[in-house]
C-alpha cells in the first residue's frame, strides 16, 4: 500500500466518524426499533471508514507481523462486512430490517464494535505502531464506552449530542494519526513493512 492510499485510508476513517456523528445528530434520538435513513447512511460511512483503517493496519502489520496478527484483521472484516449488509439492506428497506437473514446480519453490529476493541488492544501490544498512534485505536475505541455510558446515565438529548460530538473528534484524531504518522512511516516499526529491505523512513507497504 503506497504512502498516498494510506493517506486516503485516513482520510476516510475520519471522515467516516465525522459523517457518522453529525449523522446521529441530524436524526435525532430514536426508539430502539427506530430506524432512519440519515443515520444509517452516517453509519455507512463509518463502515466504509473502518473498512479502509483494518486495510491499513493489515499493509503495516499493525497487529503483529505473525498469522496470528493477520487473522484478527481478518475476522474484524469479516464481521463489518456482515454488518455493513445490514445496513445496506436497512437502507433498501427499513421495514424488513428485523426478518430473515437481517437478524444475524444485525448481531454482527455488537460483534464488529467489540471486535475492533480486540484490535485496537492487540495493536497497542503489538508495537508495530509507535508512539500516540500506538494507542490511537485504542482511544478512539472509547466511543463505544462513551455511548454507552451516556444511554444508562444521560437524558436522551444530551446523551446523543456527547456520543456524536465524541465519535466525530475520537475517530477524525484517529484518522488524522494515520495521515501525519503512519503514512509518512515515521510512527511505523522499523520505517518499513516487516521484511522489506528498504531504509528506515522509506515505508514499502
Amino acid at each position: 500500500m503506497t504512502k498516498q492510499r494510506i493517506r486516503w485510508g485516513g482520510m476516510a476513517v475520519a471522515a467516516g466518524g465525522t459523517l457518522w456523528g453529525a449523522a446521529m445528530l441530524a436524526a435525532g434520538p430514536l426508539a430502539d426499533d427506530e430506524l432512519d435513513r440519515i443515520e444509517l447512511t452516517g453509519s455507512l460511512a463509518w463502515q466504509l471508514g473502518v473498512l479502509a483503517l483494518l486495510a491499513v493496519m493489515h499493509a503495516t502489520r499493525a497487529t503483529g507481523t505473525g498469522r496470528f496478527g493477520r487473522s484478527l484483521l481478518a475476522v474484524a472484516t469479516a464481521l463489518v462486512l456482515l454488518a455493513m449488509g445490514w445496513t445496506v439492506g436497512a437502507l433498501v428497506d427499513p421495514d424488513a430490517a428485523g426478518e430473515g437473514i437481517m437478524v444475524a446480519l444485525d448481531a454482527a453490529w455488537p460483534l464488529s464494535m467489540l471486535w475492533l476493541l480486540v484490535v485496537a488492544i492487540a495493536v497497542a501490544r503489538a508495537k508495530q505502531w509507535t508512539g500516540r498512534a500506538r494507542w490511537a485505536p485504542l482511544i478512539a475505541k472509547l466511543w463505544f464506552v462513551v455511548a454507552i455510558v451516556t444511554m444508562a446515565v444521560l437524558p436522551e438529548w444530551p446523551a446523543l449530542v456527547v456520543r456524536s460530538v465524541a465519535m466525530a473528534a475520537l475517530f477524525g484524531w484517529l484518522g488524522w494519526v494515520i495521515v501525519a504518522d503512519i503514512a509518512p512511516g515515521k510512527a511505523v516499526a522499523g520505517g518499513t513493512r516487516h521484511g522489506s529491505s528498504s531504509p528506515a523512513g522509506t515505508p514499502v507497504y
